[in-house]
């Protein structure tokens, strides 16, 4: 009977190998859903979650410090509140999103899995809180420096 229980408590012993799963992901970790949807109006949501396929770290690659510095959100009011959920992370503005906005949220590439692959595109939003998008226009001067002719106000210049 001793025997038996030595047996059984041997064959239950861990042992070092590889752990189970399959071999280590070599992809960085990429985005199953973002929610508001880019280009949706009359968005009531308190953040802006981004899901993703896997665990992503929380703390970014390279010289960022903390997730707040690779989520750009314009308009700003101060620094944007980023949150860590395992495998989906929040933005939101310190002060909530004001009504009759158009935002625009930006990821940048340094967004990290656990076996170390980072993201290395840029992926932007943009929604509204009101019912439509603020018309944009860009207003001011261009000149080519290298056709000083065409740098007056009303000159044609040749394309």
């Amino acid at each position: 009977m001793r025997r038996l229980i030595a047996l059984v408590f041997v064959a239950g012993c861990a042992s070092a190998g590889a752990p189970p799963g399959g071999p280590d992901r070599k992809l960085p970790p990429e985005i199953t859903a973002v929610s508001p949807d880019s280009g949706q109006t009359n968005v009531k949501a308190k953040s802006v979650e981004f899901r993703f396929d896997e665990v992503v770290s929380d703390r970014p690659s390279g010289g960022a410090t903390g997730l707040d510095q690779i989520f750009l959100l314009s308009p700003r009011n101060g620094n944007a509140v980023v949150s860590w959920h395992r495998t989906r992370i929040t933005v939101r503005p310190r002060k909530g999103f004001r009504p009759n906005t158009a935002y625009k949220i930006t990821m940048l590439p340094g967004l990290l899995d656990l076996h170390g692959n980072v993201r290395k595109e840029t992926t932007t939003i943009l929604f509204s809180t009101g019912a439509t998008f603020p018309a944009f226009s860009v207003v001011g001067r261009v000149f080519d420096p290298h056709a000083p002719e065409c740098a007056m106000i009303g000159d044609e210049c040749p394309l």
